[in-house]
């Protein structure tokens, strides 16, 4: 199965894999580099980070094995409550996607709180760590989520404004 149009980098320099899953780079001087997949073009290697480091030599050649993986939405959504006047911000905020209580994948919200993973096909927890943020999630922080070729449903995270939110203590 040929891997055509994935985009990787290695520095600045930005390379598209011909139909027989081929990329090339020239001219690397002899050292370590980062290579990102930018683009799996829905494959990843399989690592838990975006990059796969390697040290270059004269003409090396690098077989990485690469594995399909399925589109995963979600939104976060902000409730408005009685005290706010203005709903948060639902830009930047992390989804993250975990396979069997390690980190698979991290991923941050659009300005109107949409999300997006290309996972490989199993089951996960997809959550959102509202710790430290001015907002808490009304239900499901943690959602089972199975990957299966079909996708999975998409996931959906209500949060509330909690910035005027006030403690009372009795003495």
């Amino acid at each position: 199965m040929a891997l055509a149009g994935i985009i990787a980098q290695v520095n600045q320099s930005t390379a598209i894999s011909n139909k027989k899953g081929k990329i090339s780079f020239s001219n690397l001087e002899p050292k370590t580099y980062a290579l990102q997949i930018v683009d799996g073009n829905k494959w990843s290697y399989g690592g838990a980070d975006s990059s796969l480091a390697f040290k270059m030599n004269l003409n090396l050649k690098q077989v990485i094995p690469m594995i399909q993986t399925v589109l995963v939405e979600g939104q976060v959504e902000a409730i408005a409550n009685k005290y706010t006047h203005k709903l948060p911000t639902l830009e930047g905020i992390r989804i993250v996607a975990k396979d069997g209580g390690r980190e698979v994948q991290s991923t941050l919200t659009d300005e109107k709180g949409y999300f997006q993973f290309y996972l490989p096909k199993k089951a996960y927890s997809i959550s959102l760590n509202a710790e430290g943020l001015n907002f808490s999630v009304l239900e499901n922080a943690v959602q089972k989520v199975m990957v299966t070729d079909t996708g999975s449903p998409k996931i959906i995270f209500k949060i509330m404004d909690q910035s005027r939110k006030v403690d009372v203590q009795q003495f």
